[in-house]
This record gives C-alpha cells, sequence and structure tokens, in this order.
C-alpha cells in the first residue's frame, strides 16, 4: 500500500514540473501559433518588369526598313505589345560611325545594335558596346561558333557568301567550283564583286582564304584575280547589277541575292563553295544604354526561336544552324556543304581593319 502511495505521489511531481517546464515555454512564446505577417515580402523583379518600367526601345540597324518595321518588330510587339520600339535603319558605316561618335560625346541614343560583326569591329574596340550574359544563348543550345564566349555579341542572323553566274554567259563546266578558282584565266574580264579594301564580302572571302593557305601562296592567287581584271564595285549590290546588265558573268554575292535574281527570272545559279563562308550579324548592348532592361529584352526575344523565325521571316538565315537549314536555306543548301564563320581562322581581319584595308588597297589598286 504505501509503494502504490509513493509511485502515485511521484507521479504527481512528474506532472507538476511538467506542468511548470510547459508554463515557462509558452511565457517565451514558443508555443504560440505564428503571428499574421502584415508587411508585403518583396519578391525579384523579372526582366520583363525591369523593361516595363522603361517601356521604349531604340534600335541601329542594317535591316532593310519594310523587314524591320513590317516583320521583326510586330513579331516582337506580339508578345510585348506594351512596347515602344523606334528602329532607326542606316548604311553600315554609317551605322558603325554614328555609335562611335555618340560614344564618345556621351550621348547614346541606341539601346541595341544590329550589324555585320566585320564592319562594326571598331565600334567594338571603342568599347561602344557592353557585355551581358545572355541566358537564351544557353537555352537555346547555340553551338559555339555561333556565340561569342566574351558576350560581346549575340547571335541574330547570317550572310552566307557564294558565288552566282549567268547560265547564258559561261557553262557549268566553266563556272568556278571554289573561291580560289577566281583566279582561273578562263574567268579574265567575267568577274565583278565589291572593292576588297571596303571590307565588305569580297574583302572577307579573300581574308578568309589569307587563313586557309600559305602567305605565297595566297600572295599568288590575289596576283591571279587582279589578272583576271574584275570590275570592282562599291558594294555587292552593284555588283548584282553589273550582273544584270550583263557586264560580268560571276560575282561574289550573298545567298539573299541569288535568291532574289532567281525570282526576278534572271538565268543564273548558284556555287556553294566548300565549305562556305558566313558573314556573322549579330546584335549587341549598347554601352550606357538609355533604356537597358528593354534591350536585353530585345536581345533575348531575338535570340529565342521566336526571334530566329522573325528574321527567317524575311529571307535572312537565322544563325542558329539547325533553324537556318530548316528555313530560309532549306532546299537551297546542299546537305553536305558546310558553313563556317568568315576569318574564323583569321581574327586579325577583326582585329585590324585598317591594316587588312591598307592591304587590299595596295594589291588591288
Amino acid at each position: 500500500m504505501k509503494s502504490g502511495v509513493k509511485a502515485i505521489t511521484k507521479m504527481s511531481a512528474v506532472l507538476i514540473a511538467l506542468v511548470i517546464i510547459l508554463a515557462v515555454v509558452a511565457g517565451y512564446g514558443w508555443l504560440r501559433p505564428p503571428e499574421r505577417v502584415t508587411e508585403e515580402v518583396p519578391v525579384q523583379a523579372t526582366l520583363e518588369d525591369l523593361a516595363k518600367k522603361e517601356g521604349t526601345i531604340v534600335i541601329y540597324h542594317a535591316i532593310d526598313d519594310p523587314d524591320m518595321n513590317n516583320i521583326i518588330i510586330p513579331a516582337f510587339k506580339k508578345l510585348y505589345p506594351w512596347a515602344e520600339v523606334k528602329a532607326i535603319g542606316m548604311p553600315l558605316g554609317t551605322l558603325t560611325t554614328r555609335v562611335i561618335s555618340e560614344y564618345k560625346a556621351g550621348k547614346v541614343s541606341a539601346d541595341v545594335i544590329i550589324a555585320a560583326l566585320n564592319a562594326f569591329m571598331p565600334a567594338i574596340k571603342e568599347g561602344a558596346v557592353e557585355a551581358w550574359k545572355n541566358p537564351m544563348e544557353d537555352l537555346m543550345n547555340y553551338p559555339t561558333e555561333s556565340r561569342d564566349s566574351n558576350n560581346i555579341w549575340h547571335p541574330a542572323y547570317m550572310v552566307p557568301l557564294v558565288i552566282v553566274y549567268r547560265t547564258d554567259m559561261i557553262s557549268p563546266d566553266e563556272a568556278p567550283k571554289s573561291y580560289e578558282d577566281l583566279g582561273d584565266p578562263r574567268l579574265k574580264g567575267k568577274i565583278g564583286f565589291s572593292r576588297p579594301e571596303t571590307l565588305g564580302d569580297a574583302g572577307v572571302v579573300f581574308a578568309h582564304l589569307y587563313g586557309e593557305m600559305s602567305e605565297s601562296d595566297w600572295g599568288s592567287l590575289m596576283k591571279a584575280i587582279v589578272a583576271n581584271e574584275p570590275v570592282m564595285t562599291p558594294s555587292t549590290s552593284d555588283a548584282v547589277q553589273k550582273l544584270i546588265s550583263g557586264e560580268v558573268a560571276v560575282i561574289i554575292a550573298t545567298v539573299f541575292d541569288y535568291m532574289s535574281l532567281k525570282k526576278e527570272g534572271l538565268p543564273v545559279e548558284i556555287v556553294w563553295p566548300q565549305p562556305t563562308i558566313y558573314v556573322n550579324s549579330p546584335c549587341y548592348l549598347a554601352k550606357n544604354a538609355p533604356h537597358p532592361n528593354m534591350a536585353k529584352l530585345f536581345i533575348q526575344w531575338l535570340t529565342s526561336a521566336a526571334g530566329q523565325y522573325a528574321l527567317a521571316d524575311t529571307g535572312r538565315p537565322p544563325l542558329h544552324p539547325d533553324l537556318a537549314r530548316a528555313t530560309v536555306l532549306a532546299g537551297v543548301l546542299p546537305p553536305d556543304v558546310k558553313l563556317v564563320l568568315a576569318c574564323s581562322n583569321n581574327l586579325d581581319f577583326y582585329e585590324n581593319p585598317g591594316k587588312w584595308g591598307d592591304k587590299f588597297k595596295e594589291i588591288f589598286g
């Protein structure tokens, strides 16, 4: 009996101790339900949120105005109808000079620039563009050659450089099969291309060949091309006009030129050298852009599938090679032809454009 009473007493003491502990705990509020939070918890703003606050974007470009205004901008505004887009088109030389002068004067107007890498390199060297890691390039799985490891330029579209000839002036057997064949004596007086010292399409082709050949072999090829008395024009567009008029039978041109001539019914054929080089026409984020978040949003869109398809709708092959082959180049580009970035084997062409302009001027006069 005593043992039972003793056990009850001991249990009571334990219960009393537990009650005291719970009271202390409750006093500190550990068992109280959490109080309702009345303050707003901050949420990180998305790029679109930040862009909306800016609302406007200014784009400098060298794309045809109808293509930019009637195809590319409407496609962008379909996703972002609130965006105010001002696109200013101009020749490449004018564009590069304007970007440099505005940057040096501290009066930057452009947010995004779309321009060929070879022509825009002086502005890059002046520091007029800003590096930015674009996450879309990883999401779209762009190959190494279609993106910039320094994040200075971002994929837009490519311009394959081909050879176009008139079938009513020379036979397929006489037609050149490669860029090097432009030195074939049978083509004397029949060739046209843009003046190489302007570093346009012909200059890009010849500078790329420099990276493929020995110095002596390249020099011999240049002499052979000069000996063929080529008709040199201010631009590739002018060379196309020489082909249309019949003043020349063979030109260095873009795939766009060929497709346009074919559509117009001119008797022309295309030669895809192996490999075929392409000029990279990317987009850039302007340094000190007035609307940096709008610029990033546009670049992110242009490098996405939606933006690349919009470029394809203008007839420009997207820089994403899979999309290029599936759209603009479908049925035109032979499956076995490899496309390579122009002068990826001769970076000096991009880094020292003045040197190459002088070199070509000395060779071609």
